[in-house]
């Protein structure tokens, strides 16, 4: 790494990159600073990745890209409009050479590892997520799956290509309303006031009504950050450029400097982001390329040469550090040791500026060429073929690697979905049915009986779901159904609002199972409230109605996947020890359950019961049970979990059930 480091030394910046204080016709001024920022995006995001508890704010770096991006390439095609040298179909073709070369690499890599590295459902994922990311849909595809926060999120090493999505899809639109705009003598900086502040009300508008994933990864809501950057650029665009350095200059920066260090240790997962809090980070950044180039704050420090050389490296060394880190993960089964993950870091910066010198570089230098252009689509379009192939050969199960040594009943999820649509009906009524989740093509919203005489509902988010099969075989008896959403099932979390009114309005349902991946969503609790209060305030709805609430508390949650249960991966380090300790599940519950416990003994028809205790005994928990696997990944019982668990609530609790 010092070596690498090192060699910047043989690099001029200031003579390569700066050889114009003013714009020309093909090309904006350089300004060294701006890769200074970029390093201070880039090695956020990778700490927080890494090492979460150092930065627990990193993922702020994405939206410090948004907005130099937004400015740069605002700048580009403001610059050429100006000088009537703008084409479209060159702008795309540069957009292409800058991210296909890099992009191609990356993607690439990780379905030649994978090969050797997934098993079934994981080769069949990153097929999926492959070719979603060749056409620069990745947030998209994500939109349907787990939010950004959730724990699955680790094993999937093309999650971070969300944001190049997100840009890319900007950048369809964006340079055509430039482009129209200066043709037809319109405002420019109206039309970025007008859809940046639309867009930054959509995005409050998705987390007031608990959309959080499409608050994070939708374009719609994101884009204000890219236009902050826009609006800059065009305040920087003619005359407006050129004034004198002053103090002022140096205090914009310190102060945007400050607040961004502020926003990387203020901002973390249990806040609602991106809204309001995603002001720091742009707000910042805008201060910090709005200062001129000579504030003592970039020359001594944002202009150095090594912030410089990691701000080069910053696409490719963002491309590379998260499927290190996934792989890592999903071999290991759990989190990677420390000395493993700082050698990963060391592995990702080699990675990257191997990449910028081999890959990037010589298309950056080449002129525009036709056959390179093609070149390049095609690899992508070959790369995207080779993504739908792994996701509808179901991961290629021919492969050494595919699987390990199984257990009964070992399934995935999407075997876990399939069983629960054969073997039981859709949800009533049709109003649920039709807007409920859907896992690839599963509703989930099931009953376990025909008709709308429910007696049970299971009420709240995947971790109601997993109870389910359990369940409703052993009170065959009663009509057991599910009602999920994506979040918790709070009374002010207008996601649940439909399924509180079916639920009130359905006389036949006496009996409402409220539960939660409680120790997962324990963040969730809006500021001010606490989770007593909003589940207190659910329950008592129900209640109220004259229907019975039943609160369960929630199984284990394995910092491993079920995969460690079944022996060593190919590379893998780690034992097959597949159980954690007594201590370490009861620390889990420490925050959660003395307020479930407060909820229950001040409503006589509520009613508390145990789901932890039964695959735990005095000093371990374990995924295993009477030579079962019981899980299907970290926190979410397979149906030997959901059977196991089920019938042992019912037959220990009849009395709560009748």
């Amino acid at each position: 790494m010092l070596a690498i480091v090192a060699s910047t030394q043989r690099y001029n910046f200031k003579a390569k990159y700066m050889s114009s204080s003013r714009k020309t016709d093909n090309s904006i001024r350089y300004r060294p600073e701006i890769d200074g920022i970029r390093a201070i995006a880039v090695v956020s995001v990778v700490l927080y990745h890494f090492f979460p508890h150092l930065v627990p704010g990193g993922f702020i770096g994405v939206d410090i890209f948004f907005v130099i991006s937004g400015y740069l390439i605002s700048s580009i095609i403001l610059n050429k409009s100006k000088n009537n040298t703008f084409s479209i179909l060159d702008f795309y073709a540069r957009r292409i050479k800058r991210i296909f070369p890099a992009l191609s690499v990356v993607l690439i890599t990780c379905i030649v590892f994978g090969w050797f590295a997934l098993l079934t459902d994981e080769y069949r994922q990153l097929g999926k997520h492959v070719a979603a990311s060749t056409l620069f849909a990745q947030n998209l595809m994500l939109l349907s799956e787990a939010n950004y926060f959730d724990n699955a999120s680790i094993t999937k090493p093309l999650l971070h290509l969300w944001s190049l999505g997100i840009e890319e899809q900007f950048y369809l639109i964006w340079p055509i309303v430039i482009y129209v705009c200066t043709r037809h003598k319109k405002n420019i900086i109206a039309a970025i006031a007008l859809a940046g502040f639309a867009s930054f009300f959509i995005g409050l508008w998705y987390l007031h009504k608990s959309f959080t994933s499409a608050a994070y990864y939708s374009p719609d809501s994101r884009a204000w950050e890219l236009l902050a950057g826009a609006a800059l650029a065009w305040f920087h665009s003619g005359s407006r450029s050129i004034r004198k350095v002053t103090r002022l200059d140096t205090l914009l920066a310190a102060s945007g400097l400050c607040m961004l260090v502020f926003g990387l240790y203020f901002i973390d997962k249990t806040k609602n982001f991106p809204g309001l809090y995603a002001l720091i980070p742009v707000v910042a950044t805008c201060m910090l390329i709005f200062a001129q180039s000579e504030n003592i704050i970039s020359k001594a420090f944002l202009s150095s040469r090594v912030m410089v050389f990691v701000g080069l490296i910053s696409y490719p060394l963002y491309l590379w550090h998260w499927p290190l880190i996934s792989f890592a993960w999903i071999i290991n089964g759990s989190d990677p040791a420390t000395n493993m993950k700082i050698a990963l870091i060391f592995v990702a910066f080699l990675l990257a500026w191997l990449t910028f010198r081999i890959v990037e570089k010589p298309f950056r230098k080449s002129s525009y060429s036709q056959r390179a252009i093609f070149s390049l689509v095609a690899v992508l379009i070959v790369t995207s073929i080779a993504g739908c192939t792994l996701y509808f050969r179901q991961g290629l199960p021919q492969r050494q690697n595919a699987t390990l040594q199984g257990y009964p009943g070992d399934i995935g999820h999407d075997e876990f979905h399939k069983y629960i649509a054969t073997h039981f009906v859709l949800c009533t009524p049709e109003s649920i049915a039709t807007t409920a989740l859907k896992w690839n093509n599963y509703t989930r919203c099931m009953q376990s009986k025909e008709g709308n005489n429910i007696d049970i509902v299971l009420l709240g988010d995947s971790h109601a779901e997993h109870l389910f099969i359990g369940m409703a075989e052993a009170l065959k008896n009663k009509n057991v159904a599910f009602y999920i959403e994506d979040g918790s099932p709070f009374l002010s979390n207008a996601k649940f609002a439909r399924l509180y009114e079916e639920i009130l309005r359905n006389p036949h349902i006496k009996t409402v199972v409220l539960t939660m991946y409680w120790h997962g969503r324990y963040g969730e609790t809006p500021p001010g409230s606490s989770l007593e209060k909003e589940i207190g305030a659910t329950a008592k709805r129900f209640t109220d109605a004259g229907k019975k609430v039943i609160l369960t508390d929630d199984v284990a949650d394995f910092p491993f996947t079920p995969d460690k249960c079944k022996g060593r991966r190919w590379l893998s380090f780690s034992d097959s020890t597949c159980v954690i300790t007594r201590a370490e599940s009861d620390k889990q519950k420490e925050r959660y359950l003395p307020e479930l416990q407060e909820i229950a003994s001040k409503n006589v028809n509520v009613e508390l019961l145990a789901e932890r205790e039964y695959l735990c005994d005095t000093t371990s928990c374990s995924m295993i049970k009477d030579g079962k696997l019981m899980y299907r990944d970290t926190h979410h019982l397979n149906i030997n979990g959901s059977r196991y668990i089920g019938e042992k609530i019912v037959a220990d609790n009849p009395q709560a059930f009748q």
